[in-house]
């Protein structure tokens, strides 16, 4: 009976320096979960105003803000209108709107300007970063708006 308890124990104590040493291998990557996956350029984070944009205008608005997160979380405010949410990515130099595939291809970026070259719309966009000092959300009357489908924005398609 002793033996067996002995083996037992002796099990259970393997076992859990196992389980410790197999955490280091596992949890190495728990990080990455809490840090940006996305590789969003830092200059891209924040608030950016619509300055000038060509082609298509459909779903386009005059002084049109993004707010891009670091998370891959963009929101589009066209003032006097509700906020859109939309998840986007940035891979090889492009801006991808998931939802909608909409891509743009990163011309110009840099701590005050964005320039984008519509990939599969034929639409630029133009815009400038709002410093954060600047930034009034009441100027816009920016509300959120619960389901998306129900206004357009630059990251819906259109031709």
């Amino acid at each position: 009976m002793y033996s067996f308890f002995r083996i037992k124990s002796v099990y259970i104590k393997y076992s859990l320096i196992l389980l410790l040493i197999s955490f280091s291998f596992l949890g190495g990557n728990c990080d990455k979960i809490l840090e940006n996956q996305n590789d969003i350029p830092g200059e891209m984070i924040g608030d950016w105003i619509l300055s000038a944009q060509t082609g298509a205008l459909q779903d386009i608005c005059d002084g049109e803000v993004v707010n891009f997160q670091s998370t891959g979380i963009a929101k589009l405010t066209c003032p006097q209108s509700e906020t859109i949410t939309r998840n986007f990515k940035v891979e090889s130099g492009e801006l991808t709107y998931t939802e909608t595939s909409v891509t743009y291809s990163i011309e110009t970026l840099n701590n005050d300007t964005l320039y984008l070259l519509g990939e599969n719309v034929s639409r630029n966009l133009l815009y400038l970063k709002i410093p954060a000092a600047d930034f009034n959300p009441d100027i816009l009357n920016i509300t959120e708006l619960p389901d998306k489908s129900k206004n357009e924005n630059s990251s819906e398609s259109g031709e």
